[in-house]
């Protein structure tokens, strides 16, 4: 590039290359010695955008003075549109206007930045053309047309047709669709988790009857009681099979019973007798083989000649009730049972098992007096659910005797029984009147009117003249049979329980009926008195039916508590006892409900207890 320049003595334009710039030399014209200057330099890019800006903005507004811009601020007020001047350091805040003396807030001043020519573009120069219309769909040069073709373009070339809006049911139908699909998987997960944890309780059950096979380690009753256990799971599973296995485990509990010694033996078969009750179901489940018949229906002929042992509840009840022992046991088992199947809603089945009922004495002849009183025993139930016209056809059947009528008067009269007592009361019909001995009433039947008429008022809701009534009676244990009547009340006032164990505890000690202790534990157990029913349980002498009382106490404390279980709750029965293997069982069934992880655990139990455990841990996951 050259170096342009005029000489500084004879004013000749000169020209010369920009790496003699600084150097000096002669004027070609004049001779004269001069320096030659620097080139100019380039304008920086800074300049040469200014320049830029400046060539095509408009002409900018003159600046204001100096010392206005600095120290005032002038703005129109909002409130009444006043020229106002406000010193610069109030923008931003609240002052009044010097015009309306209203507060109004002063706006921060605009700062002036400058201008820069890229910013511009949009406005332009003032004279430049703007284009107001927009742009065609698709257009060139758009921003649609830069990936896409007009949609309306593409319908009238045929490419796509337009679609139809889906309708409202249709959108219904596909959420229904999804929502099936969603309830079909998460069923799916449901029934395969139930079908992983059923193998498991079904092997748990069986692992629990293969350990408690063992005739060296376990009595009968202790067996009795797993089988019985295994019998109620099988019976809830649903499965089509599932009567005729609970059946057979039942079958087997009872052939276990049936030789067994001792007074547990009969409660376990009462504690059967219930469990036999749930085999009963609907004619569908019948069908299935779910459940069994209440009642074989009757043949004649050649049929009832023919006929197999009966498949139905009154045949296995039948069954059962009659192996009871203990006539005082004979009238509990049927109380139990009748309560049973009327609150099943089978009380029409309780008179034809009532009648049917064939107890037999020590030496094989019938008893006619625990005939009697399980008639009576169970009209007074059937009384109580007001089935009268039931509860006075056993009434009238229990009367026979009394009256001669059964056998033309020449067998033997059967003692009063006070539950015949207190049932004719109830219903306002004729009781029998006690055997004579001479001029005076039986002191054995005068005891059993005297039980019969305290229970008929206590059922008469007469609870004052019961109590008081009952309080009179001077033989002890009498007076404790009637005290024990009045308590076994629906529902049961826990003063009376605690009456009739004074007696018992003080009085009687270690001479109150067992039976009669048994059933206040049952009672107090009931009415969630486990204190209660360990007292009455602490006062049978006998281990077995001990064991089987404080059982009872057991299932109330369990049902009172919501957390788990200790093991020393079940500890404290009886050991060795058909009572202590239904208090495990009931333990480990409480667990699992709780956490089915127990059923795991129970694993690791004492050998003793493991069967225990695990027949339980499967039926509290069942639950």
């Amino acid at each position: 590039m050259a170096i342009k320049f005029k000489c500084p003595h004879c004013q000749k334009p000169l020209s010369v290359k920009d790496h003699l710039a600084g150097k000096r030399a002669a004027c070609p014209a004049c001779k004269k010695v001069l320096t030659i200057p620097q080139p100019d330099p380039a304008p920086a890019a800074a300049d040469l955008e200014a320049l830029a800006a400046a060539a095509l903005a408009d002409e900018p507004p003159p600046a204001p003075p100096p010392e206005q811009e600095t120290k005032t601020l002038s703005f129109n007020c909002p409130q009444c549109d006043a020229a106002v001047t406000m010193p610069l350091d109030l923008a931003g805040k609240r002052a009044p206007c010097p015009e309306c003396r209203r507060i109004i807030k002063v706006p921060e001043p605009v700062k002036k930045e400058p201008k820069d020519w890229r910013k511009l573009a949009a406005g332009g120069p003032s004279l430049a053309r703007t284009d107001t219309e927009p742009a065609p769909e698709g257009a060139w040069g758009t921003a649609t047309s830069a990936a896409t073709v007009s949609r309306q373009a593409l319908t009238e070339a045929g490419v796509i047709t337009q679609r139809e809006k889906t309708p409202l049911r249709t959108w219904v139908l596909r959420g229904a669709v999804a929502a099936g699909a969603l309830l079909a998987a998460g069923v799916g997960t449901l029934v395969a988790f139930n079908l992983l944890s059923a193998g498991r309780q079904d092997r748990a059950v069986t692992q629990a009857l293969s350990l408690a096979g063992d005739e060296e380690k376990y009595t009968p009753q202790q067996r009795a009681v797993v089988h019985l256990a295994a019998g109620e799971f099988y019976l809830r599973t649903g499965k089509d099979d599932a009567a005729q296995k609970a059946r057979d485990q039942m079958q087997a509990a009872r052939s276990l019973l049936v030789p067994a010694p001792g007074d547990e033996r009969d409660a376990l078969l009462i504690r059967l007798a219930l469990a036999q009750i749930d085999l009963g179901g609907d004619p569908a489940d019948v069908e299935k083989g779910r459940r069994i018949k209440w009642e074989e229906p009757p043949r004649k002929g050649k049929q009832q000649a023919a006929r197999q042992e009966p498949e139905s509840v009154r045949a296995e009840l039948r069954r059962t009730l009659e192996n009871l022992r203990d006539p005082e046991a004979r009238a509990e088992g049927v109380r139990a049972v009748a309560r049973k199947l009327i609150e099943k809603k089978q009380a029409a089945l309780l008179v034809p098992l009532a009648l049917q009922l064939n107890f037999r004495g020590k030496n094989g002849e019938v008893d006619a007096d625990a005939s009697v009183e399980a008639m009576a025993v169970a009209g007074l139930e059937l009384a109580r659910a007001k089935q009268d016209a039931a509860a006075v056809k056993l009434a009238e059947r229990a009367f026979l005797p009394y009256s001669g009528a059964e056998d033309g008067g020449k067998g033997k009269r059967p003692a009063l029984s006070p539950s015949l007592v207190a049932l004719c009361r109830v219903l306002g019909k004729p009781e029998p009147p006690p055997r004579k001995e001479g001029d005076q009433a039986n002191a054995d039947d005068r005891d059993a009117q005297l039980v019969g008429q305290a229970e008929a008022l206590a059922r008469q809701d007469k609870l004052p003249e019961a109590r008081q009534g009952a309080a009179g009676i001077r033989n002890p244990a009498v007076r404790f049979r009637a005290l024990a009547a009045l308590a076994d009340r629906s529902p049961p006032d826990p003063a009376d329980v605690k009456a009739a164990l004074d007696v018992a505890k003080g009085e009687l000690k270690g001479k109150a009926s067992p039976w009669l202790l048994w059933r206040l534990a049952r009672v107090a157990a009931a009415a969630g008195q486990a204190d209660l029913a360990r007292q009455a349980a602490a006062a049978i002498p006998g281990a077995g039916l001990r064991g089987a009382a404080q059982f009872e106490a057991v299932q109330a404390q369990l049902a009172a508590d919501r957390g788990r279980a200790d093991e020393a709750l079940a500890a404290g029965v009886e050991p060795k006892s058909g009572g202590a293997a239904l208090a495990w069982i009931e333990l480990a069934r409480h667990n699992a409900r709780l956490d089915a992880a127990t059923l795991k655990a129970v694993q690791g139990w004492d050998e003793a207890t493991r069967p225990y455990g695990l027949v339980g841990a499967a039926l509290g996951v069942q639950d």
